[in-house]
């Protein structure tokens, strides 16, 4: 799921027309393996060396160093919609987002998580500050083949249907877990679906929001 982020939105360090809502804790220690999977992100957006303290020792002299501290939100609102996620409980219907992704032969395709949480966080390098809002999303994994992907389709037409079939388990966390917030195209709406008779296995449903939000 590699995704070309300074084509896709730019590094997320302009201003987007939507605000990070609360519940939040201000200036808290990322966990470690999202601290790691930021670094590999700003190595992703910049072409420029970055490490993390724990591991800046073993680094060049020119290392940028990644702080684990960031401001962390449990809400997004965008225009007039309001995005959750699982750190917010009561928002955790809302958390379910779909988001583009860039392949290396410049394909792209779409896949549904749910966002964990929102954060902001800064790191200085060329003389300034540069502060990235970013969510940080599990992503589910695809059914086996297209054929069952898009098996409510007519005609064998994969756009004539909007509803896909998805696992209902993880991806491994990766770097692709953090997107900038501009990356969110819609939400979704999530059920079960069946296929076939003898044997038949369970999927979820994934029907978009009709509305797309990409900034």
């Amino acid at each position: 799921m590699f995704r070309n982020i300074e084509q896709m939105a730019d590094t997320e360090t302009e201003l987007f027309p939507g605000v990070i809502l609360g519940p939040k804790k201000m200036n808290k220690d990322l966990p470690d393996e999202v601290l790691e999977l930021l670094v590999e992100y700003y190595y992703n957006a910049y072409n420029k060396e970055f490490s993390s303290l724990k591991k800046i020792h073993t680094k060049s002299d020119d290392v940028i160093p990644v702080f684990s501290k960031a401001n962390t939100y449990g809400r997004l609102q965008l225009g007039s919609e309001v995005f959750g996620s699982s750190y917010s409980k009561r928002h955790i219907n809302s958390a379910k987002i779909i988001a583009s992704f860039t392949y290396d032969d410049g394909g792209k395709d779409n896949y549904p998580g749910i966002v964990q949480f929102y954060f902001e966080h800064t790191v200085n390098f060329e003389g300034k500050d540069w502060t990235h809002s970013l969510a940080f999303v599990k992503w589910y994994r695809p059914a086996e083949d297209r054929k069952t992907r898009f098996h409510c389709k007519i005609n064998n037409d994969d756009n004539s249907c909007n509803i896909e079939l998805w696992k209902k388990d993880f991806f491994e966390l990766k770097r692709d877990c953090i997107i900038p917030i501009h990356s969110i195209l819609c939400r979704y709406v999530e059920g079960s679906f069946s296929v076939g008779q003898r044997n038949p296995r369970k999927y979820m449903s994934v029907i978009p929001i009709n509305r797309k939000i990409n900034i």
